[in-house]
């Protein structure tokens, strides 16, 4: 950029004639001050020159690569921070809240034991201790997607279980007429977990449609698939057989809400709709395949019915770290383990009285994990309820006693997972937390009957499931609350 020298000449005059009028170099004119605009040394000139450049090049690169860097963290966190909700917080505030607590329970033995260990949960869970932002994580599982608020089974349930940190979603998985796996907790609970009923060309198809004082019953095999993708999800309702009209036998239950059933349609999802979801939000996939008679469909054997079942899985390529296919029945995991290197981390799963009322650890799960293990086929991932991994050893949850069942499981390294957190409305009450002495649906190993007083005490709950008896990870309708306490009060 070197000045030609008439311009250099016409300032030197310039400069002269400012000097000469404002009385010389002390009215504040500094000659190096004009100066810097002369001709000097070319080279020097192109020194400077380059050293800005260079800096100017240096700052640019520097700014754009921390743009780049922010916005694809910002894209990449995007698949994967969680907001966990506002039920989260509210639960962690009330931690330290025992007014429901009677005086005798406060004076109890192992009460000091209960108290410090909701101070340790409450100091790491409140809003000002518990400095975002959270991830998701794969021992936050979705039980059905987030059916405490959201109709059950449905695209708009999953996608809030993902943004509430759940890293790993379940279908239920049962087959319509023609054959298509579909996502519904059982094959015949459509006429109370959607709007069949009030579709009637649909309702027309159910195996009993509604009769005043009778009630009705609805199978997915009672439909096509495409009839089936033409239904809107409900969240589960209650029903009265002696009803005499449709509305009168339908009801949600108090402690669900219907405040996102706003006049629009909750998607119902085929496993195939449901690996493509899955997918896409990037999360693990945990669907359970539900037992039910498909001979009139034309699946004859348990055998054909898991390779069914299985098959929509192979087809999307899914890798086998991200599924864990879950079943109640024996023949279905061994079927699996023996043929499909895909589900290696098949999840077996006990419940007191099984699938047919009659089956219990003693005479027919535990056999079942030592039978397939002297096949060459362990299961490595075992599903329990509740009430069949921990028993209360008082009444105020100071102290808690590991089952049979766990001990076993553990001493053979089979990783638990655990079944289901906020199900049955406030705490203490629901089949998952024990129920009273008598009552044949009662887990025959544990019972937390009495030792939850509050539903803040899910954290309690989570604390000792995690440390204590070291879960694989817990399923619940809400799985927020499991996210927050993983997020912030595991070390």
């Amino acid at each position: 950029f070197a000045m030609p020298t008439d311009h250099g000449r016409e300032l030197e005059a310039l400069v002269a004639a400012a000097r000469e009028e404002a009385g010389g170099e002390e009215a504040g004119w500094k000659l190096a001050d004009v100066e810097r605009g002369k001709p000097g040394d070319k080279e020097n000139r192109k020194t400077s020159l380059s050293f800005c450049t260079l800096l100017l090049f240096f700052s640019s690169s520097v700014t754009l690569a921390f743009l780049l860097g922010w916005k694809l963290r910002a894209y990449v966190s995007s698949y994967h921070r969680a907001d966990v909700g506002i039920r989260a917080w509210y639960l962690a505030d009330r931690l330290l809240d025992e007014t429901s607590l009677s005086p005798t329970e406060l004076q109890a033995e192992n009460y000091e034991r209960r108290l410090s260990r909701l101070r340790r949960l409450s100091s790491r869970l409140q809003w000002d201790n518990c400095v975002g932002p959270m991830r998701r994580d794969q021992r936050s599982i979705a039980h059905r997607g987030a059916p405490l608020m959201f109709p059950e089974h449905t695209r708009e349930g999953y996608i809030s279980a993902v943004r509430m940190g759940a890293g790993m979603l379940e279908c239920d998985a049962v087959f319509t007429r023609d054959g298509v796996v579909v996502c519904r907790h059982s094959a015949c609970d459509l006429h109370y977990t959607t709007n069949i009923l009030h579709v009637p060309e649909l309702a027309d198809k159910c195996e009993k449609r509604f009769r005043p004082g009778e009630g009705a019953r609805c199978c997915t095999t009672d439909l096509l698939a495409s009839e089936f993708k033409k239904l809107c999800g409900t969240m589960e309702m209650s029903t009265n057989e002696s009803a005499q009209t449709v509305e009168e036998y339908l009801s949600v239950p108090s402690w669900r809400t219907t405040l996102y059933q706003d006049g629009g349609c909750a998607a119902v999802m085929t496993q195939k709709d449901f690996i493509q979801l899955s997918m896409e939000m990037q999360v693990k996939m945990i669907p359970e395949l539900k037992e039910h008679d498909y001979s009139k469909i034309g699946l004859r054997s348990q055998e054909e019915v898991a390779d069914h079942f299985i098959q929509d899985y192979i087809d999307a390529e899914i890798t086998p770290s991200m599924l864990f296919p879950q079943t109640f029945n024996k023949q279905h995991a061994a079927r699996w383990l023996s043929n499909y290197p895909i589900a290696k981390n098949t999840v077996l799963l006990y419940s007191p009285g099984g699938q047919n009322g009659k089956d219990s650890w003693e005479n027919t799960y535990r056999g079942w994990f030592e039978e397939l293990e002297g096949r060459g086929q362990p299961i490595r991932f075992a599903g329990l309820p509740l009430n069949e991994v921990l028993s209360a050893n008082d009444a105020v949850g100071g102290s808690f006693s590991q089952t049979e069942p766990v001990k076993y499981l553990k001493q053979h390294g089979i990783n638990i997972i655990v079944w289901t957190l906020e199900r049955s409305g406030a705490l203490p009450s629901g089949w998952y937390f024990g129920v009273p002495p008598g009552n044949s649906s009662v887990g025959s190993h544990g019972s937390l009957q009495g030792a939850m007083k509050k539903d803040a005490d899910i954290y309690l709950l989570l604390d000792v499931l995690f440390k204590d008896v070291g879960v694989f990870g817990v399923f619940s309708d809400w799985p927020g609350t499991v996210t927050h306490y993983l997020n912030c009060a595991l070390p």
